[in-house]
């Protein structure tokens, strides 16, 4: 693992950019949902990831945000050829998870898995099973825009969001997962070991 980053970022435009040291990006666009911002944050603090935050209203997050991301990402594949996206997100806390439920933190989304490295995948897996973590994978999951238009910028510009044809995912440019992170309280520390970890599989297996 690198160094963590120089916190040297940029605020402009309801937007906080924070430039790191390795090819990982983590993003929170929905900034009420809580734990997003300070896992997005954290990671970069400690770990030395970029990070992206929106300090906007919901109803712009994409169309207020889509340029100035690539830009940010533009730059980060001249500089490392290959980047990991890790969006942030906060789950309805209606809705049921897998059992049990004390050890279950997160939904994770790939776009019906084409967004996502299944090498990456099962490391995270592994990972997270010796911690004793669970999460929902939902294969059909098909993302925010902010995932869709990344993945149809960098890795497959004929994407339909529901696409589930066969694809591989390892050749994307960017490798993107997105985190629905649950829990009925702040559960910050697990969030940011959840994340922490993703971070690491995404690096064990970027090419």
């Amino acid at each position: 693992m690198s160094d963590p980053a120089i916190d040297i970022g940029l605020q402009t435009n309801n937007i906080t950019i924070l430039y790191g040291s390795l090819p990982i990006i983590a993003v929170a666009i929905h900034n009420k949902e809580r734990n997003t911002v300070e896992t997005a944050e954290k990671l970069h603090q400690e770990i030395g990831t970029y990070s992206f935050i929106y300090h906007g209203p919901r109803k712009t997050c994409w169309r207020g945000t889509q340029n100035a991301m690539y830009e940010v990402m533009d730059n980060m594949i001249t500089s490392y050829g290959s980047v990991g996206v890790i969006s942030l997100h906060r789950r309805s806390d209606k809705i049921k998870v897998a059992e049990p439920k004390d050890k279950n933190f997160f939904e994770l989304g790939t776009l019906n898995d084409h967004s996502l490295d299944t090498l990456i995948k099962e490391t995270f897996r592994k990972l997270l099973s010796n911690q004793g973590l669970v999460f929902d994978d939902n294969i059909r999951f098909d993302g925010g825009q902010e995932i869709r238009g990344i993945h149809r910028r960098y890795n497959n510009p004929d994407y339909v969001k529901g696409d589930k044809s066969s694809y591989d995912a390892s050749k994307n440019k960017v490798q993107i997962a997105q985190l629905e992170l649950n829990g009925s309280k702040p559960y910050i520390i697990e969030h940011y070991s959840i994340a922490k970890t993703l971070t690491e599989s995404i690096l064990l297996n970027l090419t």
